[in-house]
């Protein structure tokens, strides 16, 4: 009862703010039913007429961003699901950024003394009072440990757990009345896109999650000299608090600067390109929310990344399917594409191969027959994710947030040189990696785990076959087949030897075939 008390407020507050920015109009909603919308017309004085010249999309981020932290982790999360919203209005959340009012220097102090047991001087010799940036669910200040270090420090929000866990209940309890009420709704699997958001928010709150994130991504990167990953200093990392390494250096967006550092725009779109690359489908795991706040370039050219609470994972099948996907597209082969997607078996087999094909071409055609500059595969993807309804295909949630990605680092690309289309330049290394990976070698350490399960499997693997050989040579000779039994259990412990000893033989002629390979 009082959960629903609750979720009733906060409704009420929702409401209030999707009337004001013309997000739901009531009238529209209820013109069927004379009495009710006599009594919706008496909400029009709730509606801001000054959004009145923005349009849906747009309307909905400054809704957001009115209704405070939760929302705009929502409405930067709905970005991706272009099938529920519309394209138009995905790519107007893609612009959904993070700058709220900061919180006090006092309330930071408090949460790093509680986090650490001591007081803020024993552990940065300098602290700046006054944050560098504030978003959603934290801030960060530049600070100084006390061993001259100059490090950057992020402060979760105070109280930001409470505020996230209301706001979630009532997403929830808001998707399960749809597709409760609306059965409709069901193939766009809401609750589950809530679950996910939670999900994703939870691992947010825990700055510990954040700082092993860059971790991995630093890990994958060690030996890469065009990509600086900030180090992570975990003696100074708690759940509420993340310290890493200062970076120094200016937005890609920032033309004028980078002109000063004398960096050439289109070899900083060739190491993007790479690095996104090598992150996707090198690695499968990639920053997802590179727009161009979260990312500096150096004065020596590296790309430094920050801010790794949104991070994505691709397993290998999903990555092949993508580069098989890609190429497929990128080559017009949209026979290959469909037939792809049926052996994912993300269509059903019911569907038709040649219709989903045609549908292919329908989304392909208007964008792969534009400039080379112009070509968007996310708008692609994004154009694909709106035709599952049609042929009743789920939505794959792993290529929601890659998506999203892609659309941030094609239009970080075109700021950087607007000539240079980054699908161009990852053609050819897509094509390679394909290449590697259906040629790809077994690793030792992957046979060192099989060999003893091969060892086990073989004398019965050996049995069966040699039993399956006899009752097809004996079928329907029932003496002969029941002396062959009787011989079988004579010589029962000749075979088991001999089965072991060509076990042995096979396993090290494979031993020998891997480690001379």
């Amino acid at each position: 009862m009082i959960s629903l008390f609750s979720n009733l407020i906060t409704l009420s507050r929702l409401l209030f703010k999707l009337i004001r920015y013309n997000i739901v109009s009531p009238i529209s909603f209820f013109q069927n039913y004379p009495f009710i919308g006599k009594l919706a017309l008496k909400t029009s004085f709730l509606r801001d007429r000054s959004f009145d010249n923005h349009n849906w999309g747009e309307r909905l981020v400054y809704c957001f961003i009115a209704l405070g932290p939760s929302f705009i982790k929502f409405g930067q999360a709905l970005a991706t699901r272009a099938d529920i919203i519309g394209g138009d209005n995905a790519l107007a959340l893609t612009q959904l950024q993070d700058n709220l009012t900061p919180f006090s220097f006092e309330q930071a102090e408090r949460i790093i003394s509680s986090d650490f047991n001591c007081g803020i001087e024993n552990l940065f010799s300098h602290f700046e009072k006054k944050p560098i940036a504030a978003a959603s669910i934290a801030q960060v200040h530049f600070a100084r440990l006390v061993d001259g270090t100059d490090v950057a420090v992020k402060i979760l929000r105070p109280n930001i757990e409470e505020l996230f866990e209301r706001d979630v209940k009532l997403l929830f309890w808001l998707a399960e009345l749809l597709e409760r009420f609306f059965p409709a709704t069901r193939r766009l699997r809401l609750v589950d896109v809530i679950e996910v958001f939670s999900t994703s928010i939870k691992l947010e709150l825990d700055l510990r999650m954040e700082a092993s994130a860059g971790s991995e991504l630093a890990d994958n990167f060690s030996e890469d000299t065009d990509f600086k990953v900030p180090k992570v200093y975990w003696d100074y990392t708690s759940q509420r608090v993340l310290t890493i390494e200062k970076i120094t250096g200016c937005r890609p967006d920032n033309r004028q600067e980078l002109k000063r550092m004398n960096l050439d725009p289109r070899q900083l779109v060739k190491k993007s390109t790479r690095i996104f690359f090598n992150q996707v489908f090198r690695d499968g795991f990639f920053h997802g929310d590179m727009h161009p706040g979260n990312v500096f370039i150096l004065e020596d050219g590296r790309i430094a990344p920050v801010d790794f609470g949104i991070m994505g994972r691709l397993d290998m099948a999903t990555r092949v399917f993508l580069a098989k996907m890609l190429i497929g597209f990128l080559t017009k082969d949209y026979h290959s594409v469909a037939k792809l997607h049926f052996k994912a078996r993300y269509i059903s087999e019911d569907q038709s191969v040649e219709t989903f094909a045609q549908a292919c071409r329908s989304i392909g055609e208007p964008i792969l027959n534009r400039p080379l500059a112009e070509i968007s595969l996310a708008n692609l993807l994004s154009q694909l994710f709106r035709i599952t309804k049609q042929f009743e295909m789920e939505i794959q949630p792993q290529l929601l947030l890659l998506q999203k990605t892609m659309l941030v680092a094609e239009g970080a690309g075109r700021q950087l040189d607007p000539t240079v289309n980054i699908w161009e330049l990852a053609q050819p290394m897509i094509r390679d990696w394909m290449v590697k990976t259906q040629l790809q070698k077994i690793p030792l350490q992957s046979l060192s785990v099989e060999l003893p399960e091969l060892i086990n499997r073989l004398p019965s693997l050996f049995e069966n076959l040699e039993i399956a050989l006899e009752n097809l040579a004996k079928k329907g000779i029932a003496v002969e087949h029941q002396k062959e039994l009787l011989n079988k259990k004579k010589n029962k412990k000749r075979r088991r030897i001999k089965r072991i000893f060509f076990s042995l033989v096979i396993i090290l002629m494979l031993s020998g075939y891997y480690v001379m390979n």
